[in-house]
């Protein structure tokens, strides 16, 4: 079964109104059992699930900054283990977020954040960290993208885990048909395919090229159009890998 999957959200940048719903979603994408993307989480508020993440460590999850910017941050839990994003797995409270220092709100640029965990995660068959990327992966490397967001534009979310493919796109590439947006370096592009990317509640989750996360699922124009890749914040660069060795390290 396929779908197409971008990260949609409604932010303003440059003046521009993109989808920054909750609900990000994977077009173009399979069913895809949890033991394939082990690292994969789910962060709900209560019982809403908003936004993906991965597993670092078995005390800190990554996600995207944008995901807390309407939610009290009292009550947020991640699911772990588990293919469907509402039971299963290894339901763990979060009891402190931190978003990147110069998270930039306007042109959702350093878009990471770090989920400490209250209590540390046990590591099985269907939950495992991911290593981080230590170099940008070269354009046209294969990526792939999972989350339980919306399966096309205005469509209804997926019931079960769903992962897609996508091609690095490079970034003087990206900035072209990205034109309304600000493409930083802290920024790196995927996708572009008609009916292939990761769209409105996959935000927040993970962009893995061989096996090791290179983007966190930021924003887009749109889910699945030709010519417009997705945006993810990108693991590799100088600033974000100091922001997550700390943690790493710890």
């Amino acid at each position: 079964m396929f779908f197409a999957a971008l990260a949609c959200l409604f932010v303003g940048v440059q003046g521009a109104t993109i989808h920054h719903d909750k609900d990000d979603y994977i077009v173009g994408g399979n069913d895809t059992d949890i033991s394939e993307v082990p690292y994969q989480v789910a962060v709900a508020d209560g019982a809403e699930v908003f936004c993906g993440g991965a597993i670092l460590t078995e005390n800190y999850v990554i996600s995207a900054a944008h995901c807390w910017r309407d939610t009290d941050k009292t009550n947020i839990f991640v699911r772990a283990g588990s293919s469907d994003e509402k039971k299963g797995g290894t339901l763990v409270k979060v009891n402190k977020f931190l978003r990147h220092p110069n998270w930039n709100k306007k042109i959702v640029d350093y878009d990471v954040a770090i989920l400490a965990l209250d209590t540390p995660l046990t590591f099985s068959k269907n939950i495992q960290p991911i290593d981080i990327v230590r170099s940008e992966p070269s354009p046209r490397a294969i990526a792939k993208a999972s989350g339980w967001g919306l399966l096309q534009e205005d469509g209804l979310p997926a019931k079960t885990l769903q992962s897609v493919e996508l091609p690095i796109v490079d970034r003087e590439t990206c900035r072209k048909l990205n034109k309304r947006f600000t493409i930083t370096d802290r920024m790196i592009c995927a996708g572009g395919q008609v009916n292939k990317d990761s769209c409105s509640g996959d935000s927040g989750g993970p962009l893995a090229v061989d096996g090791k996360l290179a983007g966190i699922i930021s924003f887009g124009d749109g889910c699945g159009n030709r010519d417009t890749p997705g945006v993810y914040s990108n693991i590799a660069h100088p600033e974000i890998q100091s922001f997550l060795d700390a943690y790493l390290t710890a």
